[in-house]
């Protein structure tokens, strides 16, 4: 820097003696500058390295013990040290802030003067804001401070802190302070030159980097399947790739500025579906969904479309990119599933009305057949009679079991039953087995070996005593039926499979005719038999291993079939029954179904059912035992009756002229209400077996159950059940 430029002041220094130790002053102060100068020029120069340089050389030159480089914050109310320079310790430090108790008048004073000189800052209106926080503290007393130009700003301040004495600043002193002022504004201007160069590096290469990968993308997007449309901020098209105008059946130029909403969607374009959309993207957010839209032509189609904003760098958003994917096919498809599903569900519903219906229809005859066969039976009767009522009865029970089949292949195949979860002992289940099937064996010449519980396998267990028989029963049966000679075996043994559960294997062996490979593979499908004459020489309805094989999944068992080594077949069973010990709290399930129970004599029973057969059917029941019965036609007879006198028990049919038996039900309980009368037993008598009948009936506060045809050990049960009730004793 020339000297004549830099400090022109001396001349008007004071004459005489001083003249010669200012001039040399002076000319130390312009070789500090000029070398300072030199450095800040240099390219390799660093801002925070020349800044303690600074701070060094005004410490040195001027003999003061702090100096300081200090720039403004935003709200102009402080300044932050960029580099601080002690002289007693030698050491640079930054990041102190410097700030007042109230609005400095200091910053005021630098913004109207070049330099500031202060003889007493605490004093001082410019200054003694910074008593208090910065001043005492550090113990200063004078100060020199000079402003930091820059091109646009006023940027800073270096300043000369004195400690000590109060100190006069010497003209020559503020002019070289001044000067190192304007050498860090140079600097300040440079850095900033250096970092927006820099800064505008790094966005070119940025640029030509975000180009070379967009010419890709365009590429790619180009040649896509997908359909690819880019839209600027508003929402308005800029781009679309040749899929999109293939689907769409618009050119560029047609859809160049315009809202995709305006062009593709149309009246069955659910407007939910846009909501969702424009909810998303004003949240700027990315969002997936499927929309309906349409072509130029009028043609619907269905999209996955995928839509993702695109930021710049200060989080705004520049664009949208929408892909899409015509889901038309799929979305047909579902629709095609969904209908089947619905046709499906209709024809099952049909199916089990046809059911409900049948069974209704064939067990409200059979209960007059079966109903009659047993009140014929405790007759004297010869012995050929007894003869043709057995087959009778035979030919009843096997009706009954077919239709018992198809109802719970029915019920298993709709998930319609529960199942049961109680104690009951496993040596009644095998005793029973035995006692229902000893016969058959014999008959046939064959031997039923129902083999005794192993020592090691306890007696109790937890489940469905009903269930665990009904499986056992119809394996049994069906291998005595397929066994000519030989014999059925029927065993069990513990089963651990892990994890702290316990079970039971069950397995039924015989020396049968076997099973072939189709046989194995397709066993325990419905419906199945090896081949027309299997259903000729055998019998049945081909329900049975199915009915089993749903009723082990149901108990989350399993069951396997397999040939023997020698002749006939093995169906093994796994089933998760857990051991009963002295903390299961359960009721036994197992019940004494003998006709030999006996009514209270004189017990009244009021009969409402609108068929004659079924009427005289359990007249025949009960009649023996003992009971007064009394008979209603229909359900208003059944509440008039209610309304004249008290029952013990009424057995209600449920479909009746008139009035059927659930509302029979309804005014009988209204009545009671009313008149303060305690309840009546009232139980179903119907032919209506289906679960959700059964369900129905408890909800509409049947006391109970039974199911046509009856039989005098269920009707026998039930009303000594409704009668040995707590609240009916009482009443």
């Amino acid at each position: 820097m020339a000297q004549d430029t830099l400090i022109g002041a001396s001349g008007n220094v004071a004459q005489g003696t001083r003249v010669d130790k200012v001039d040399a002053r002076v000319r130390r102060y312009n070789q500090e500058l000029d070398r300072l100068f030199d450095v800040q020029s240099l390219p390799t120069m660093r801002l925070e390295d020349f800044l303690q340089d600074i701070c060094c050389t005004a410490s040195r030159m001027l003999a003061i013990a702090r100096v300081g480089v200090w720039v403004f914050t935003e709200d102009q109310a402080a300044v932050n040290c960029l580099n601080l320079y002690s002289r007693e310790d030698d050491c640079h430090v930054q990041g102190e802030i410097a700030r007042g108790t109230a609005p400095p008048g200091y910053f005021d004073a630098l913004a109207l003067s070049r330099v500031v000189e202060v003889r007493d800052v605490r004093a001082d209106s410019r200054t003694r804001q910074f008593t208090e926080t910065y001043l005492r503290p550090l113990n200063i007393v004078s100060a020199l401070s000079a402003r930091v130009p820059t091109a646009h700003d006023l940027r800073g301040v270096i300043c000369c802190e004195s400690t000590g004495d109060a100190r006069d600043w010497l003209p020559d002193e503020a002019t070289f302070l001044a000067s190192l002022a304007a050498l860090i504004g140079l600097a300040f201007e440079r850095a900033d030159r250096a970092r927006i160069s820099s800064e505008l590096e790094a966005r070119r290469q940025k640029i030509e980097h975000q180009s070379s990968e967009l010419a890709k993308l365009a590429l790619v997007a180009q040649h896509a399947e997908d359909a690819v449309v880019i839209c600027d901020k508003h929402r308005k098209i800029e781009w679309a790739n040749p899929a999109f105008l293939n689907l769409s059946e618009y050119s560029l130029e047609e859809v160049k500025g315009k809202s995709p909403r305006d062009i593709v969607q149309g009246p069955k374009t659910n407007p939910k579906t846009n909501q969702s959309i424009a909810y998303a993207l004003d949240g700027k957010k990315a969002i997936r969904t499927e929309i309906l839209n349409y072509s130029k032509s009028g043609r619907a189609y269905w999209l996955e479309l995928q839509i993702n904003p695109v930021f710049d760098e200060f989080g705004e958003i520049e664009r949208f990119i929408a892909v899409q994917r015509e889901i038309s096919e799929r979305i047909e498809s579902q629709a095609r599933l969904a209908d089947a599903v619905a046709a499906a569900e209709r024809a099952s519903a049909t199916k089990s009305t046809f059911l409900a219906m049948m069974s209704h229809e064939i067990r409200t005859p059979m209960n007059g057949v079966l109903g009659m066969a047993e009140a014929l039976s405790k007759t004297d009767l010869s012995a050929d009679q007894s003869r043709m009522l057995g087959v009778i009865r035979d030919a009843g029970d096997l009706l009954m079991n077919v239709l018992n089949d198809v109802l719970d292949f029915s019920r298993i195949e709709a998930g319609e039953f529960a199942l049961e979860r109680s104690l009951f002992p496993l040596d009644e289940v095998l005793r029973r087995i035995e006692s229902l099937h000893s016969f058959k064996a014999r008959e046939k010449g064959i031997e039923l070996d129902v083999r005794g519980l192993p020592r090691d396998v306890a007696q109790f267990r937890v489940g469905d005593q009903t269930r665990v028989l009904q499986i056992l029963h119809n394996l049994v049966h069906n291998a005595i039926k397929f066994t000519s000679q030989g014999s059925v075996v029927v065993s069990c043994r513990n089963w651990h499979p892990g994890q702290g559960k316990e079970g039971l294997v069950l397995e039924v062996c015989d020396s049968g005719i076997g099973l072939n490979k189709s046989q194995l593979l397709h066993i325990f499908d419905p419906f199945f038999q090896s081949d027309a004459s299997t259903n000729r020489k055998f019998g049945g309805s081909g329900l049975g291993l199915s009915i089993v094989k749903g009723l082990v999944d149901a108990m989350n068992g399993s069951i396997e079939a397999e040939n023997n080594d020698a002749q006939g077949a093995t169906f093994r069973i796994l089933l998760p029954l857990p051991e009963a010990n002295q903390n299961t709290d359960m009721q036994s399930s197992s019940k004494e179904n003998s006709d030999a129970q006996i009514l209270p004599s004189g017990i009244s029973v009021l009969i409402a059912e609108d068929n004659e057969i079924n009427r005289v059917v359990l007249q025949s029941m009960l009649g023996p035992a003992g009971a007064e019965l009394y008979f209603a036609v229909d359900g208003r007879e059944a509440v008039q009756a209610v309304q004249s006198r008290r029952f013990d028990v009424i057995l209600m049919d449920i479909q009746m002229p008139v009035m059927d038996g659930e509302e029979a039900l309804k005014e009988i309980r209204r009545y009671e209400l009313e008149n303060g009368i305690g309840p009546t037993p009232v139980v179903a008598v119907t032919a209506n077996a289906m679960v959700h009948h059964v369900q129905r009936y408890r909800e509409l506060g049947f006391n109970g159950y039974i199911a046509k045809p009856v039989n005098v050990a269920a009707v026998y049960q039930v009303i000594l059940e409704q009668i040995s009730e707590p609240e009916r004793m009482s009443a």
